[in-house]
């Protein structure tokens, strides 16, 4: 696992693959684990951001409405793509920590 601290500090989430203009949910979801961070990632999008609040209350049964297609819109955030996703991040925080990037 990465050090998932290094999320708690603005400049290291500024230079993140996805996640640099989002520090701010960063630290209301707080992950520690791959599906948290790409649970994040679903966050972000536009028309998931809503479900934030109750993701926060209760993440296990918001989850599954972060990777639905919406029916009006058939927009949809495929949960492969956001785990994926998250472990481009996790390796970001490996080179990071290791101070190659």
């Amino acid at each position: 696992d990465p050090d998932w601290d290094l999320l708690k500090i603005p400049s290291v989430v500024d230079k993140l693959f996805q996640l640099s203009k989002h520090f701010d949910l960063i630290q209301q979801v707080q992950p520690k684990s791959v599906v948290q961070l790409a649970d994040c990632l679903a966050l972000i999008r536009p028309q998931k951001r809503f479900i934030l609040k109750y993701y926060l209350q209760d993440p296990v049964r918001y989850r599954l409405d972060l990777y639905k297609q919406d029916k009006d819109t058939g927009y949809g955030f495929k949960k492969a793509h956001a785990i994926a996703y998250a472990l481009v991040i996790v390796l970001q925080l490996h080179l990071i920590k290791a101070g190659i990037i």
